[in-house]
């Protein structure tokens, strides 16, 4: 189920990549981010981007938690938070919208366009 988390992430993030909601990121930076990923054991085999939010609680629309998730990837990756702090940032950022959250990722796209997460 984690490494399914991370699967449905990058493709979250191809596809807003894709259609321009990520304004300067790219399919290739993702593809680029994606094999980084694969290498590295930093992102706890996606078990740090569980939201662990329950049915029965009211949640986000399962497209925004795919946002939620792919802004909680950027902000680990970019060494913002650490995976233990992601329940609190998840929470932290659970009411804001789409844009808000694409605005973060997209600041962060030095992460994914450049590969510096290879070198922390």
């Amino acid at each position: 189920m984690a490494k399914e988390r991370i699967k449905e992430t990058i493709s979250y993030i191809k596809e807003k990549a894709q259609t321009g909601s990520l304004n300067n990121i790219k399919l290739r930076d993702v593809e680029s981010f994606n094999a980084l990923l694969n290498m590295n054991v930093k992102n706890n085999n996606g078990a740090a981007l569980s939201l662990n939010w329950s049915w029965h609680n009211t949640r986000p629309s399962k497209d925004m938690r795919h946002a939620i998730r792919a802004h909680l990837l950027t902000s680990i990756c970019a060494g913002d938070i650490e995976m233990t702090a992601t329940a609190a940032e998840a929470t932290r950022v659970k009411n804001k919208t789409a844009n808000w959250l694409h605005n973060e990722i997209t600041s962060l796209s030095y992460v994914i366009k450049y590969s510096f997460y290879s070198h922390k």
